[in-house]
Order: C-alpha cells, then structure tokens, then sequence
C-alpha cells in the first residue's frame, strides 16, 4: 500500500495591523493570516452497486431468475470473504414495459431487476469483486467509487488542522515589527475532500480484474487572527 504523500503550503490572504485612529491602543493590534495544507491519501473503502436486470414476457420467470443470479452472486461474494454487514443495500424492481407505437399502449412485458451495494474496507479486493460479477451473469454493474472512511478522514483532519495553524502561527510572527504574538482571537476552518480515481484505473488481466484506486485529496485553510502584544 502506497504510503500517504502530505503537502503544505501557507498563503497569506490578508495580514492587519490595527494601528490606525486616534483612540487606538496597542491593546487593538492584530494580525490575520492564513494556513493551507494538502494531503493525498490512498483510499481505504471501496463501494460498488452490483445486480441483474432481465426482460421477460412473464414477470415471476423473470423474477425467479434474477433472484438465481444474485443469490448465487451473493454465496460467491461471501465466498470472496465479505460478510452480511458488507451488503449496504438490497434492491429489488419490477417495472412493465409498454409499446408506445400504437395509438393505445401496449403492454409487451416487464423490466426485473434486482441487485446489491456493497462496501468493503480492503480496496484489494474491488478487483476480485467486479470479476464475481461477471462470472455470475451480473449485467448492471454501477456506483462504481473508492473513498476515505470516517477513522482515517478524521487522522487526515487532525493532521491538516495540525499543519495549517503552525504554518498560520510562524507566518503570523515572521510579519510582526512590533511587539509579540499573542494569543488567537479567533479561528476559522475551512476543508474540502476531492475524490479522485484515475482514469485508466481498471484494467482486465488473464488473473483478474485490477483497479487502480488512485488518491484522495483533501485540503484545509485555517484563518487565525492573533492579538499582537
């Protein structure tokens, strides 16, 4: 597993020093900077939306054969190793299908379908999965995502919050001539995650289906205004 790579960088958006009308005092001075920090971690959650859709003149046949397929589906994904509480969602359709050539519509059959969405917490497996899939005649397959789960998005926002403020903080005493850095009168916290998969992440080999699951960007600003002393 490809380690995270951290990138930091610190803007100064605006820097202030209060030192303007006659009933100023030094009591009033202060200094706003800005922090930014950006870390690209490797996903750990993989999430896909797997099922079969069948077009039958009868909808019970259709209906029997789909729940064929996704229960064989489903044995050979916990065969994989995944468990119950890794099936999010189980979904199930029946929907006629109508001529609409005619003056009057007509019905010419149903539309079934039934499927899974599943998350896994080892992204080795997205692979493995998606070649379950196809040997189980699975013809929808969608939602197709890696993501962060929630123990590393929070590491990644202690780490980002971490760095942001210490660059905030240096940048806010290398602009101070007069006096010393007081304590911060107030902090504003900004942080956005950009989920980011390459483009020629998937790829079919003789030994399976492999993903790349690329990186996840994620990035925090931190406005802190200082009293200066």
């Amino acid at each position: 597993m490809k380690d995270s790579t951290i990138i930091f960088a610190v803007i100064i958006l605006s820097v202030t020093i209060l030192i303007y009308g006659a009933n100023t005092t030094m009591e009033d001075r202060t200094v706003t900077v800005v922090g930014n920090a950006e870390v690209e971690a490797v996903p750990d959650v993989f999430y896909a939306s797997i099922g079969v859709e069948i077009l039958d003149d009868d909808s019970q046949d259709a209906q029997r054969r789909a729940s064929v397929i996704i229960e064989d589906l489903k044995q050979s994904l916990f065969e994989l190793g995944l468990v119950e509480a890794n099936i999010l969602r189980e979904e199930y359709r029946v929907s006629p299908r109508y001529d609409y050539s005619l003056r009057t519509a007509e019905l010419i059959g149903y539309s079934v379908y039934r499927g899974v969405n599943i998350r896994v917490d080892d992204v080795e497996l997205a692979g493995p999965i998606l070649d379950v899939a196809r040997d189980n005649n699975a013809n929808v397959v969608s939602n197709v995502r890696f993501d962060l789960s929630d123990a590393k998005r929070k590491e990644l926002r202690e780490t980002l919050l971490k760095e942001a403020k210490k660059e905030a903080e240096l940048e806010a005493k290398s602009v101070i001539q007069r006096g010393r850095l007081g304590p911060a009168l107030k902090i504003d916290v900004n942080q956005q995650f950009y989920p980011m998969m390459r483009s020629a992440g998937l790829e079919a080999m003789d030994g399976g289906t492999t993903i790349e699951p690329g990186l996840v960007t994620s990035s925090a600003s931190v406005s802190v205004t200082y009293k200066i002393r």
